[in-house]
């Protein structure tokens, strides 16, 4: 299912944990929905895009993830106990807005879509 990693970059930058900046309440939407791997034709060939503002900012696909599901799933599960549910976040194409001095504001739509999954739709507001 598509899945925004938000991150505050002001804290997440305030030490070398990133845990500051990334495990916020409401910093981890997903969805729209959750899908079973027998709903999905090929794993490894699922188109991703996320859209600012309707501007596309960063494209791929699940073929060029680092480590594929499969893995990340295998090497997790040597260390923890993973339940039905647990969400395992693979990682973002390249095009991080802050790589590119490119920063989300209050009001700003940030889209997250996966062929096939749907498209995750975020509003960004100050807290």
């Amino acid at each position: 299912m598509p899945f925004n990693d938000v991150s505050a970059r002001d804290l997440q930058l305030q030490n070398p944990l990133w845990t500051s900046g990334k495990a916020i309440d409401t910093f981890a939407p997903c969805g729209p929905a959750l899908v079973t791997l027998d709903e999905i034709d090929d794993l490894q060939a699922l188109g991703l895009r996320t859209r600012v503002n309707g501007e596309l900012r960063q494209q791929g696909t699940t073929a060029s993830l680092i480590f594929g599901p499969a893995e990340l799933v295998a090497w997790l599960s040597r260390t923890m106990t993973l339940l039905p549910g647990d969400i395992v976040a693979t990682g973002t194409p390249a095009g991080v807005g802050a790589a590119q001095g490119r920063f989300l504001h209050a009001g700003d739509t940030v889209e997250v879509e996966i062929d096939g999954l749907g498209t995750l739709v975020n509003r960004v507001r100050d807290e």
